[in-house]
């Protein structure tokens, strides 16, 4: 019998955890070269002000966000989450109520933005603007932008490997994770043997935690 202790939970913050594991960290003055980055890449839609931009202004800011993260890497990730309409992940976004947005379905080029937190509360508008954003990368004047760096961008399942003259898919790194987490250790270990030092952009707590767990799997730290 539990008498008349106290069972209630509290709940923490997990950003509270990651500043207790940052005090144990030392920054790096120098990073290693080559370098990978690896971007958890809705931090950068979420820091845009897309609205009164088009969706061209909108996606290039995005890129050039991505360029600046990775500004002292040879090799740039892009890894976005996957939105499926059939997943426990969407289901519990559905029952929190944080899935309400307007949905996008038509995403042109030209059209200017007037809702844009309205349109990053909906995975589906989420999802149409990750295709979008992948398919106006492939533009020779963004693709220009990456003088001498590599960028791997992710786009569902696919992974595609953008340079200023090159366009593919990569097949290795094709994937059926949703979570961008998960999938970030899998680039890790794909760059892992072109890359001195691997960098994780990321402002999530879980993400800090993985790195911390998996480091030891990487040649590069």
């Amino acid at each position: 019998m539990l008498g008349n202790c106290d069972r209630t939970l509290k709940k923490t913050s997990k950003s509270t955890l990651a500043r207790q594991l940052e005090k144990n960290v030392s920054l790096a003055e120098v990073i290693p070269q080559p370098a990978t980055c690896i971007i958890d890449s809705m931090n950068l839609v979420q820091k845009v002000h897309g609205d009164n931009k088009t969706f061209a202004e909108v996606s290039e800011a995005i890129f050039m966000s991505a360029l600046h993260t990775g500004t002292e890497s040879s090799r740039i990730d892009v890894v976005f989450d996957v939105y499926l309409d059939e997943s426990v992940k969407n289901a519990g976004r559905v029952n929190h109520g944080s899935d309400s947005g307007i949905l996008f379905s038509n995403i042109i080029a030209g059209h200017k933005v007037k809702q844009w937190r309205h349109l990053l509360s909906s995975s589906k508008s989420k999802s149409n603007l990750i295709k979008f954003l992948t398919q106006d990368w492939q533009k020779q004047s963004l693709r220009a932008k990456l003088l001498n760096k590599v960028m791997y961008v992710t786009c569902e399942r696919k992974c595609f490997r953008v340079t200023k003259d090159t366009w593919s898919e990569v097949e290795s790194l094709y994937s059926t994770q949703e979570e961008a987490d998960t999938r970030m250790l899998l680039h890790a270990k794909h760059a892992e043997e072109e890359s001195t030092a691997i960098i994780i952009a990321s402002q999530d707590t879980d993400m800090l935690i993985l790195s911390l767990l998996f480091a030891h799997e990487f040649a590069c730290q």
